[in-house]
């Protein structure tokens, strides 16, 4: 092909090289018969754009050619106009052009008739030029494929898969006309929906004979979707149809009240011609409409305003005259035209791709220029003798052939000519596309818009489709929709299959393979889980659900945990209660040897006060955040600290009061067990209270635990098994049974004697810490599933209580024995009285047994 230029290239200098004058002239008229389908027999419609208006652009063309390039002395005219809108019709047109020897023909008007007249004419050997079959893979006629002014389908169909990707559909229908109309367009399509990630809803083909109940039954096929609750699940469609079935489908669309469920992708720009939208306004609006780029020629408007019917128009001029303004130009039942009527702006659109017609046009009278140029330069020994061109413009086998050849070389490989408009000036161009949407203006009227474009280069004629876009970038720019429509028009929605899943959904898709794609149910995750990559992750425990994250649940402080009057109240007391039993215990250590501490029974006093001390700390492991240690002090301290407590407290009591039933009965010394024995069976029953509780730590080992409000907005941190009632008996349970025994032996040994100063003491603290532990245990289980920290609470003030009131009653008065020594005379007077005693016996008896068993 390159070979092909370069020679083209130099027969163009040659020419350019030959003078004007050098060139002899000739005298006729190429011929043109034009075919358009401006008039519909079947629905008596005016195809006023797609029809009328490039008849007239083929007139204009005509008229610039002859008034502005030189031909060498030859003209063009037009043979005729044929108005054609059946297949029929069109063979016999082609066939009277043929027996005429009309040597050019502008047209047909579609693909289809275009690849039905393209077997003839190539048969004939006739240059035909179609303005609109877009389809390039006709078969081939002749060896040669149809010559034509519109862009390869391949561009449109990269121009529509652009603008469905921009516009985010995923779903959508195709609706094709029957053949190269539309059919084997949809199917090039179809095949390449898969690369921008879209699914085929469905397909619907127009027949080639449709009726009125066929595109009734297509719109209720193509209304898919079961509800039109959210305008972005409207059905989306492309329409790959020609100018009768597009007017056809949007009429059923509005005699079936579907007006609101179609969003339509038509190509060809079917929204763009009055003959589709006219009379089906509300069903056209929103669509978008794909067409090749109209460059604005002012010219052809001022031709277009001062056209009128006279006595030499054609028949479709007069029929589109008498349909715009309901007169005619005959006697009839319409009113007489009055001859002052204009064309104005009611046909006029400069959106319509006129110039498609012009270009081809244009490209005969640049191959004519050149033929005329070669054939009739006097350096030609056939022109020696000629006074003028011997060329016959009436007789088609002259030049038709060469003329032919000549647009070869001037089109792009797959047939498409080259935009010319200045006689033998190359101009590059772009394939370009507009995108219009009908919308209702503010202004009440209905008007096409423009929302975007599409273009690529296509510098080189030798350059195919594929190569160009192998190694040309296609720009595409589509504007934000206008946000000042009116409230019947408003911005363009997306078409797909299923909604996006909410946050905290995920998609669960069809059945279907080839719409699993594109088509999901929306199912919730499971309480307290977000949705990630279309998988359902579970939060943690210690976090909650916001907005499709898990973020961390705020955890609920303790009341110890604020530096406020409940820390430092307990604080406080637990540091004056260490301080006290500190003191107490330096006081014993002091005097360990005086008659007070040996009365007192010195080991188990040092025992109560290693209980003591426990308690006092027993608060800071519920003042602490839980851990595992935390949790197993919290498990421990409690039940051995009271025990520490209770088991010498009973011992001592048990021991008093065998001193003073034997000393009733006898005056011998009661069996008594020794100091160091009562130390090891106090470390006994501690063991024991600690054996239970390792076998329950063993069993289930505590630590801290996350425990969520029912709410699920808050959280607080305990230790597993602070709100168990077996936790509770495990620590508590032997303790409360040692302070009861410990307060049966108080009470028993009241009146022995009545004024024995230490029973009355043992007494009076057991007393006030059964109060304390019956006004406790209530409150505790009251409180279960109350919070946690309300527990906490209660046990530290157990702890703190039931220390002081043992500090006090058990040590207070053995301490001011210590203090002031010279407010009692010695052991016997303080401890015990013998006023109401009888006998010396008894008296001697009991004092032996108190200082040397004691």
């Amino acid at each position: 092909m390159n070979w092909i230029l370069i020679c083209f290239a130099l027969f163009i200098c040659i020419l350019h090289s030959t003078a004007a004058n050098d060139i002899a002239h000739g005298v006729g008229s190429f011929l043109f018969d034009g075919i358009f389908s401006v008039s519909d027999e079947s629905t008596k419609r005016i195809n006023y754009h797609s029809g009328f208006l490039m008849a007239e652009a083929m007139k204009f063309a005509v008229e610039k050619i002859n008034n502005n390039s030189d031909l060498y002395g030859y003209k063009l005219d037009i043979n005729a106009i044929y108005d054609v809108s059946s297949t029929n019709t069109l063979r016999n047109k082609i066939l009277s052009t043929f027996l005429e020897k009309i040597p050019f023909i502008i047209g047909p008007y579609s693909s289809q008739s275009t690849f039905i007249a393209g077997i003839l004419t190539t048969t004939f050997e006739q240059p035909t030029f179609s303005y609109s079959a877009r389809y390039t893979d006709f078969p081939l006629v002749g060896k040669e494929k149809i010559l034509r002014t519109v862009p390869s389908n391949s561009f449109q169909i990269q121009a529509v898969l652009d603008l469905i990707k921009k516009l985010k559909w995923n779903y959508l229908s195709v609706v094709s006309s029957y053949g190269y109309d539309g059919e084997a367009d949809a199917e090039k399509f179809i095949l390449r929906l898969g690369e921008i990630g879209v699914c085929l809803a469905q397909r619907v083909d127009i027949p080639k004979n449709p009726s009125q109940i066929t595109f009734d039954e297509a719109v209720e096929n193509l209304d898919i979707l079961e509800t039109n609750k959210d305008k972005s699940r409207q059905n989306g469609l492309v329409f790959f149809t020609n100018n009768n079935d597009s007017y056809n489908l949007f009429s059923a669309i509005k005699r079936n009240n579907k007006t609101k469920r179609f969003l339509i992708i038509c190509l060809s720009g079917c929204a763009n011609y009055k003959e589709n939208t006219e009379g089906n306004e509300e069903a056209v609006e929103g669509t978008l409409s794909l067409d090749v780029v109209q460059l604005e020629i002012p010219e052809f408007k001022e031709f277009v305003y001062r056209q009128k019917p006279n006595s030499l128009s054609a028949e479709y001029f007069n029929k589109t005259w008498e349909n715009i303004f309901r007169c005619s130009l005959n006697p009839s039942v319409f009113p007489t035209c009055s001859g002052n009527e204009k064309l104005g702006d009611i046909i006029y659109r400069s959106y319509i791709p006129v110039y498609l017609v012009m270009d081809a046009v244009f490209a005969v009278a640049d191959a004519l220029k050149f033929f005329i140029h070669y054939f009739c330069s006097r350096s030609q020994f056939w022109m020696s003798l000629e006074k003028h061109c011997v060329i016959n413009a009436a007789d088609r086998n002259d030049f038709a052939t060469k003329i032919f050849e000549i647009l070869k070389l001037m089109s792009y490989t797959d047939g498409t000519l080259e935009d010319i408009y200045t006689p033998l000036v190359r101009i590059n161009r772009s394939v370009q596309y507009n995108i219009y949407q009908f919308r209702l203006t503010t202004n009440g009227q209905y008007e096409n818009i423009l929302v975007g474009n599409w273009k690529i280069k296509r510098p080189f004629l030798n350059e195919s489709v594929e190569e160009t876009f192998l190694y040309q970038k296609q720009d595409f720019w589509l504007d934000h929709y206008n946000e000042t429509n009116s409230n019947h028009s408003e911005l363009l929605p997306v078409a797909k299959c299923s909604d996006e899943c909410l946050p905290g959904y995920i998609a669960v898709n069809h059945k279907d393979l080839q719409k699993a794609k594109c088509c999901w149910n929306c199912i919730k995750c499971p309480r307290n889980s977000i949705s990630v990559n279309n998988n359902c992750y579970a939060c943690k425990k210690t976090e909650m659900l916001v907005n499709n994250e898990c973020v961390n649940i705020p955890e609920v402080k303790s009341i110890f945990s604020d530096a406020g009057r409940t820390l430092g109240c307990f604080s406080i007391l637990m540091v004056i209660g260490l301080l006290l039993v500190f003191f107490v215990t330096i006081m014993f250590i002091r005097h360990n040897n005086t008659r007070v501490v040996r009365c007192s029974g010195r080991d188990l006093c040092y025992m109560i006060l290693l209980g003591l001390t426990m308690l006092f700390v027993s608060p800071m492991a519920f003042m602490s955040r839980p851990s595992t240690t935390v949790c197993i002090m919290r498990g421990a301290f409690p039940g051995i600290s009271f025990l520490m407590c209770y088991a010498p407290l009973f011992l001592r009591a048990a021991r008093i009061h065998r001193i003073f039933i034997r000393a009733r009965m006898t005056i011998s010394r009661p069996a008594l067990i020794s100091p160091q024995s009562q130390v090891f069976v106090v470390l006994g029953i501690v063991g024991v209270q600690a054996l239970l509780a390792s076998v329950w730590f063993t069993s289930k080992t505590p630590g801290p635990d996350f425990v969520v409000s029912s709410g699920g907005d808050s959280i607080t941190v305990q230790c597993t098994g602070d709100e168990s009632a077996v936790a509770m008996f495990v620590n508590l349970a032997l303790s409360a049974f040692f302070v009861l025994l410990c307060t049966i032996l108080a009470f028993k040994t009241r009146l022995f004697p009545k004024n024995y100063n230490e029973a009355k003491f043992i007494g009076v603290t057991l007393y006030i810490t059964c109060v304390i532990w019956s006004v406790f245990l209530p409150a505790y289980y009251l409180t279960a599933g109350k919070g946690v920290y309300i527990r906490e609470c209660l046990i530290s003030i157990l702890c703190i209580s039931i220390g002081y009131v043992t500090l006090f009653g058990l040590f207070g008065q053995k301490v001011r024995l210590l203090i002031w020594p010279d407010n009692a005379a010695n052991c016997e007077r303080e401890m015990i009285s013998f006023s109401k005693i009888s006998g010396t016996i008894l008296e001697k008896s009991v004092e032996k047994n108190l200082i040397s068993g004691v």
